[in-house]
């Protein structure tokens, strides 16, 4: 059949219904577990991971990736973390909805079973 400019219509939309889906964030990653996925995710191998990693810390993105702590201390204030970012272009809007209370967004970490005293 004709499968150039044919302006038949192949289906008719009736509705569309949105809804939220929330999830719990993951838990932190040890390095292990990281390095892991990202072999078995990107196809990365470890050293080069690694580096990434060291570099991602470096620049300040991330927390130290050196460690097998996969738990937040109760001393760390995670929210004020994210209250710093409430000014960011571009996700300075999400992170004030996250600390909003009346949006019920605000989800602590689940923590895992490892704490190796290192960097948080």
């Amino acid at each position: 059949g004709d499968h150039g400019g044919s302006a038949a219509p192949l289906a008719h939309v009736v509705s569309v219904q949105e809804k939220p889906v929330y999830r719990w964030p993951p838990h932190p990653l040890s390095t292990i577990e990281f390095a892991k996925k990202a072999s078995s995710l990107l196809r990365i191998g470890s050293q080069e991971a690694m580096k990434i990693a060291e570099d991602l810390y470096q620049a300040g993105f991330i927390s130290y990736p050196r460690t097998e702590t996969d738990i937040f201390s109760p001393e760390f204030d995670l929210q004020a973390i994210v209250a710093e970012q409430t000014s960011h272009p571009a996700w300075g809007a999400y992170a004030q909805r996250l600390l909003d209370p009346s949006q019920g967004l605000w989800r602590s970490p689940p923590g895992g079973r490892n704490d190796d005293k290192a960097h948080p």
